[in-house]
């Protein structure tokens, strides 16, 4: 091997090893932006993950039952006619605005990247 061509070899491997590190590098600090949020997001929900709940809707039975029919139909709160696709549809959506502070508008690009 000429040392013109081992020069040539050497060269092209350190661009090469280079241009493998820069992309790594950014890379990492690509998923350090989504470790940053999904670390927000935990210390968002420790309170409420780490504590027991009890909750009692004893008092909501009582007044469904005590309303009018007239009332029932202006005041529709039956839990079973809910429409539980849309309600994760917004609550999901709430949760991306309020509790991740991210824009609506990257929702297509966040898509397209995590499918």
């Amino acid at each position: 091997m000429s040392v013109r061509l081992f020069n040539l070899s050497c060269a092209i491997a350190l661009k090469v090893t280079k241009l493998h590190l820069i992309n790594n590098l950014c890379n990492f600090f690509r998923l350090f932006k989504v470790y940053r949020k999904i670390h927000r997001l935990s210390g968002v929900l420790t309170y409420f993950c780490t504590r027991n709940w009890d909750f009692s809707d004893d008092n909501v039975q009582k007044l469904w039952k005590n309303l009018g029919p007239e009332d029932k139909k202006l005041f529709d709160f039956d839990i079973s006619s809910l429409d539980w696709n849309q309600y994760i549809y917004n609550y999901v959506r709430g949760c991306r605005v309020h509790l991740l502070k991210d824009d609506l508008s990257t929702v297509p690009e966040a898509k397209i990247r995590w499918q």
